[in-house]
């Protein structure tokens, strides 16, 4: 099993996703077929950061 099947299908919660590490983890999870909800303390940042996601085509989930 490749690294990038592991985590298809997995169901994945991301803290502080809505910048740096946190963000590039979800958009790498995204890639590698996960089910990310992305969490953070500022709700309007996540949502923010989801919308940047699903604009290039992968969906996310901002959880608040």
């Amino acid at each position: 099993m490749s690294a990038d099947d592991y985590y298809r299908g997995k169901i994945c919660i991301v803290t502080g996703a809505n910048s740096g590490i946190g963000y590039a983890l979800s958009e790498e999870l995204l890639n590698r077929g996960a089910t990310v909800y992305m969490a953070g303390r500022n709700p309007e940042k996540v949502a923010k950061a989801a919308e940047q996601l699903s604009a290039q085509g992968i969906g996310c989930t901002p959880w608040s």
